[in-house]
Formats: structure tokens, sequence, C-alpha cells
């Protein structure tokens, strides 16, 4: 992880409400899973639209880590699906998903899209993290409910907008 991210993990820790801990654009699950060690009495929700790095979370984390909750997808402000190159990212091993979507379903792989809304849905949220390569406000939108009956801590991870 980050060592700004976890210091600043660290430092609002103390202050979070219960709720659970949402790492949106979770890539490998290392973040998530520090998360999930430490705080073994919160529930941590990832996701990620890479098949690889889901898989690589629920096989080296997830199955040693019962408040860990895995998903594939992204999220954005409506629920429904993304397509990417998929020959794109084989092509740049370790490479995020996120760098190769397409837009007027020109992409030749897709992945399902929610809200951050309907994948908390009633439950509490105390902080979200969100790395999601150009689909912050979107993300944001999608979290209007959350946020507002909530009052999360959150971080973002900055990128160039989507065209």
């Amino acid at each position: 992880m980050e060592r700004r991210l976890w210091r600043i993990v660290q430092l609002i820790a103390n202050m979070w409400h219960d709720g659970l801990v949402l790492d949106a654009g979770a890539r490998k699950g290392s973040t998530a899973a520090l998360i999930a060690r430490t705080f073994r009495n919160r529930t941590v929700v990832t996701i990620d639209p890479s098949k690889q790095n889901v898989q690589h979370i629920r096989t080296q984390y997830a199955a040693t880590l019962s408040n860990l909750e895995v998903h594939r997808g992204g999220v954005s402000d409506d629920v429904g699906v993304m397509q990417y190159d998929a020959d794109a990212v084989e092509k740049r091993p370790g490479s995020q998903v996120g760098f190769f979507w397409k837009r007027n379903n020109q992409g030749n792989a897709t992945f399902p899209l929610t809200t951050i809304d309907a994948l908390c849905g009633e439950r509490r949220v105390a902080f979200l993290h969100l790395d999601v390569e150009g689909m912050e406000l979107a993300a944001l939108r999608g979290a209007r409910n959350v946020v507002r009956t909530n009052l999360p801590f959150f971080t973002v991870e900055p990128h160039k907008a989507l065209p």
C-alpha cells in the first residue's frame, strides 16, 4: 500500500464510526488486505474490473480473511457494462483495465458496472478509497446515498477523466 494512504488510514481509523471500508479499484488487493488484517471487526469490500486481479485477491487474501468481500466490476453513476480492450491489457502485464476502457461499444471484453450505493446497499460505510482510473466523478455521483447517510471519510486518487 502506498505509504501516504496507510498513514491517512491510521490517522482517521479511530474517528471512523462503525461501518465497512470500500476499496474501489483494488488492483491486486494489498491495500484491502492490510486494512482487513488490521481492522478485523470491519467488513472490507473490494471491487476491481480485472478478472486476474479479482482471482489474485480471492486466492491470496480472501481465503484467510473472512472480513474481506471481493467483487469483479467497476463503480460508476449507473449500473451497466463497460467495454475494454482485453488485447491491450494482455500486452501490458500488471496494467490496469481502466487505461483501456472504450466508449461507444468499441472494446472486445466487458466488465459489470455498479454504483457504490448499490454495492453497499443499506450497510453503514465508514471509509471509501477510490482509484478508478478517470471514473472518479461518476463513482462519486453513484455514491450520493452512501455519502448523504453515512458521511464516510474518503480518499480519491485522481486520474485524467475519460473522454
